[in-house]
């Protein structure tokens, strides 16, 4: 399902993650408090547990650094606490995350997992429906009203908000279900809200004081998903992954000082999932929140093997150049014990450094001395611990030798254009 990503290489992107009930069983905590995910690298991921549930699928955000369409991950059921349960750090992009959890029927407020406090208040009860991706939703007659975000969007204009709907009971009512606009005053010049319009299948996106409509699926029988990306000159609602816009309106969104509102109206209306952000994303960028949450093989789960739970494990290793030309790699020894060393990977040749005993936690150093020069090489921390175990924990890559730099042409006398360089080194 990664094909679907193409070539793009999307950073920072919180992709959702389902464990099925034979892999929450692995957990030695009852609330997933042992769980956590790696990259391709072994560098661990932040991530936040939205629904844990020991006898059925787990829902999980997993902030992935650079998602692309060969991404794997890794999850962990490693018995022991980790840190990176960290929603504020998921959603660091954001202005605001409601999720609609489980954990917030029959409660009166709607967390925000951002870490901005922007908790909605309800006005009704709120009950729980079959959500649009598998889990839970919520329903009732109660308005989840929160706070102005303005103050978090320094241009009101540039944002981009999401999430899913569904009213089994429409026929000809105005329905309104998201609202960054004076109550629902349609003649206020400022802000912005969506309705459906005495209709199943039409809905209004209204800014200032006018409308644009489009043509939706019966959201009286499927749950929809919106996504409003304004640019600051331009507004377009994209529907269901879609990446053409449904609507496309010349308009400059200017900041309506009001709250953010999100309104199911009647007991069995349903919503889920519902985001600010700041910034327009594009089209393909859309499509691919839809897809994260929609398409449950989005992510394919491997096969569950058992690991050494002895085996040693590293933070990222990083490297420095020093004043006199050498390089020294830092490695972090996080937890476990064993003999340690740093791998360095030309291809051509390997060279593995300080293979000594080092106990937990610890940081050791290689400055080496036996690498070929101008060229480039990997390096990684290596472990191997009494039971043989072996991991590697990939750095990232320097060029042992001296880069040039030389002018090609000047910068224009203004300061304002760019001068143009050529960086060149012996081995490219």
């Amino acid at each position: 399902a990664l094909a679907k990503i193409g070539d793009t290489a999307w950073a920072d992107f919180p992709v959702l993650v389902r464990l099925p009930a034979e892999a929450s069983e692995l957990l030695q905590s009852d609330n997933g408090t042992d769980l956590f995910f790696t990259d391709e690298n072994g560098a661990s991921l932040s991530f936040e547990v939205e629904t844990f549930n020991p006898d059925g699928t787990t829902f999980v955000w997993v902030k992935v650094p650079s998602l692309s369409a060969s991404t794997e991950l890794t999850v962990w059921f490693s018995g022991a606490s980790n840190q990176d349960n960290d929603p504020t750090a998921v959603w660091s992009r954001y202005v605001g995350v409601w999720h609609y959890a489980p954990s917030d029927a029959g409660g009166s407020t709607v967390a925000d997992a951002t870490g901005h406090g922007l908790t909605g208040s309800t006005t009704g009860a709120l009950l729980t429906c079959a959500g649009p991706f598998g889990g839970d939703a919520i329903h009732g007659t109660a308005t989840v009203t929160a706070p102005n975000y303005d103050a978090l969007v320094p241009n009101a204009g540039q944002f981009t908000a999401s999430g899913w709907f569904k009213a089994p009971s429409q026929v000809g009512d105005y329905l309104t279900f998201v609202s960054k606009k004076t109550g629902l005053n349609w003649d206020d010049a400022k802000g912005w809200y969506l309705e459906m319009a005495q209709s199943k299948t039409k809905m209004n996106l209204v800014l200032g004081n006018s409308t644009t409509s489009a043509t939706i699926p019966d959201v009286s029988v499927n749950w929809n998903h919106f996504s409003i990306v304004s640019d600051g000159t331009n507004v377009k609602v994209y529907m269901n992954g879609s990446t053409s816009a449904a609507i496309t309106k010349a308009y400059a969104v200017t900041a309506s000082g009001q709250k953010f509102v999100i309104s199911p109206n009647k007991a069995d209306n349903c919503t889920d999932e519902y985001r600010i952000r700041k910034g327009a994303a594009g089209a393909a960028e859309t499509a691919l929140e839809y897809a994260t949450m929609k398409d449950a093989a989005f992510f394919d789960l491997g096969a569950i093997e058992s690991v050494d739970d002895t085996a040693q494990v590293f933070e990222t290793p990083t490297v420095v150049r020093n004043a006199n030309g050498t390089y020294t790699v830092t490695a972090v020894l996080r937890e476990n014990n064993g003999v340690v060393g740093v791998l360095y990977d030309a291809s051509a040749t390997a060279v593995t450094n300080i293979i000594q005993a080092a106990a937990s936690p610890g940081t050791f150093t290689d400055t080496p001395a036996n690498l070929t020069a101008n060229t480039t090489y990997k390096f990684a921390a290596y472990g191997k611990n009494a039971n043989g175990t072996e991991v590697v924990a990939k750095g990232g890559v320097f060029y042992n030798g001296d880069i040039s730099i030389a002018k090609i042409s000047d910068a224009n006398e203004n300061g304002l254009v760019t001068g143009v360089f050529r960086i060149s080194r012996a081995d490219t």
